[in-house]
């Protein structure tokens, strides 16, 4: 396998964010005179963009585009206060970003997440990393797994969709990769399942970001 770019997923892929997300969000609910959820919960209704995550986590009564786009204003309230209250990079993603800079392998992160908080954690997590691109969720830009973000990628950074290997947990990850025409490299160490990684059209399936550097370094 060749291959010139590496687009990773960030939610559940470079970092894992779970806690804060659930926190967050429980706390608006609770203000709002609403249950909360188990953080178990969490790694099903996160995803599919902040509008989803706020739809899903909501009373079937309460998920109108109004209510949705109040809880996302409130979410974001919140989580702009507490995104790295417990939220860190995955053990060896940082040693797996470190041996792809060496090999000049281009590197870039297209996510669900709002795209503010994108570059927020690129900037507090990975700051001696050159990651040519950062796109998260934009209201002007569908969401994933609509390729318009990976191949907004794959454009401005004169990319050619078959020598990407995309990394995700999700299977809204690999149904990206499908859709764009990326290599999909399934991240096991993630939010959600291998069973779930495979029938979404995974390639390949990586236990954590060591397994995954292990496989780069042998290619």
């Amino acid at each position: 396998m060749d291959y010139e770019a590496v687009i990773f997923d960030l939610d559940g892929t470079l970092v894992n964010t779970i806690s804060d997300i659930a926190n967050s969000m429980n706390r608006v609910l609770i203000k709002m005179g609403l249950p909360a959820h188990e953080i178990a919960e969490y790694y099903y209704f996160v995803g599919a963009g902040l509008k989803e995550l706020c739809r899903r986590v909501l009373p079937k009564d309460l998920q109108s585009e109004t209510k949705v786009l109040e809880y996302r204003e409130l979410f974001n309230e919140d989580y702009n206060q507490n995104w790295h209250n417990e939220t860190y990079p995955y053990p060896g993603i940082i040693e797996l970003l470190e041996y792809l800079q060496q090999k000049n392998k281009t590197i870039a992160i297209l996510s669900n997440k709002p795209d503010h908080f994108c570059k927020l954690f690129v900037q507090h997590f990975f700051p001696n990393i050159n990651f040519a691109l950062v796109r998260g969720n934009l209201d002007s830009l569908p969401p994933k797994p609509h390729p318009a973000g990976g191949m907004y990628i794959t454009e401005s950074l004169n990319l050619d969709p078959k020598d990407v290997l995309f990394v995700g947990d999700s299977d809204i990850d690999m149904q990206t990769a499908a859709n764009c025409g990326f290599i999909a490299m399934g991240a096991e160490w993630g939010f959600r399942s291998q069973e779930e990684l495979l029938k979404a059209g995974a390639k390949h399936i990586f236990s954590s970001p060591s397994h995954l550097l292990k496989f780069l370094q042998e290619i």
